[in-house]
């Protein structure tokens, strides 16, 4: 990379003070996110081609006693680097799985926000979004202490998130697996995923015998059917916190837990926060706005 003007991938333009060869040695060197020519796939690798020199650079920087920071999608030149393998790491939560594909030798998680890891810790790892203010808040402390990163927090008004990208990330299932009696068992999960025999109503429906669906569906989606069935109810039970004010424990019967602890404690598993936090962080759905439409229907009547 030359210094000069330079073009962004969405038409921006910035600017390079300096190209990458003039740069022999430094504290940090942020990788941030960027879009290359890459398509994730099982029969796709990851097009390096215009990025030679600059791997070539940070493992010559890294050598050099840099601590090499990447921010999400960043992520993916240390990774193709060899730098993140045999580690636990994270990346933006939607490219979780087709890098897991990609990249088998690299755990990738979301319980926090960045990961350290490397010789001596010198390789930190962002996830996506605004995990970025949480690595410099990271970077301040690192240098400065952490007095001084939480008054940069509080005046700047950062929010560190505590639970990594967890509240944030979607759970997905598997359904282009090709294996048609066990979409149909997903289906009638998806439908009936409160009743308390839906599991058993679920292999009736793919016409299977017992042993056999459990192999199967495991193969097919990657879970055990409760498992499965448990993930179900909890992004019901998180559209439900977002988008209505039921409580907790009608929330909990509504997606099929009569036992209230259980369900709080599940829900904390999977999404890295209580259901009253996460109704908190991200409710849809103000208490005072219901009130005044209460008040405003009484009125009318």
């Amino acid at each position: 990379m030359q210094a000069g003007e330079l073009d962004t991938y969405w038409g921006l333009k910035t600017r390079a003070d300096h190209a990458l060869e003039d740069i022999q040695q430094a504290d940090y060197v942020i990788l941030p996110t960027f879009i290359a020519q890459w398509k994730l796939g099982p029969d796709w690798g990851f097009g390096v081609t215009g990025f030679e020199e600059m791997t070539k650079w940070v493992q010559r920087l890294y050598d050099g006693g840099a601590t090499i920071c990447s921010i999400s999608s960043g992520g993916i030149l240390l990774a193709e680097m060899g730098l993140l393998d045999g580690h636990e790491v994270t990346t933006h939560w939607t490219m979780a799985e087709s890098l897991s594909q990609l990249y088998p030798q690299i755990r990738f998680s979301f319980d926090r926000a960045v990961y350290r890891v490397g010789e001596d810790e010198r390789i930190w790892v962002a996830g996506g979004g605004t995990c970025w203010q949480d690595l410099v808040i990271q970077i301040i402390s690192q240098e400065a202490g952490p007095l001084v990163a939480a008054q940069t927090a509080r005046a700047y008004t950062i929010f560190g998130q505590r639970s990594g990208q967890l509240p944030f990330s979607e759970w997905q299932p598997k359904i282009d697996h090709g294996d048609s009696a066990i979409t149909r068992a997903q289906m009638w999960i998806d439908e009936q995923y409160a009743a308390q025999d839906v599991l058993p109503g679920a292999i009736e429906a793919s016409t299977l015998a017992d042993r056999t669906f459990k192999r199967r569906f495991k193969a097919a989606t990657g879970l055990p059917p409760t498992h499965y069935l448990q993930r179900v109810r909890v992004e019901e039970a998180r559209m439900l916190l977002e988008t209505t004010n039921m409580n907790v424990e009608a929330v909990a019967v509504h997606v099929g837990y009569f036992d209230t602890a259980f369900f709080r404690n599940l829900f904390k598993k999977f999404v890295g926060l209580k259901p009253s936090e996460y109704r908190e962080r991200f409710s849809l759905f103000s208490e005072r706005s219901q009130e005044a439409e209460d008040e405003l229907g009484r009125a009318v009547a």
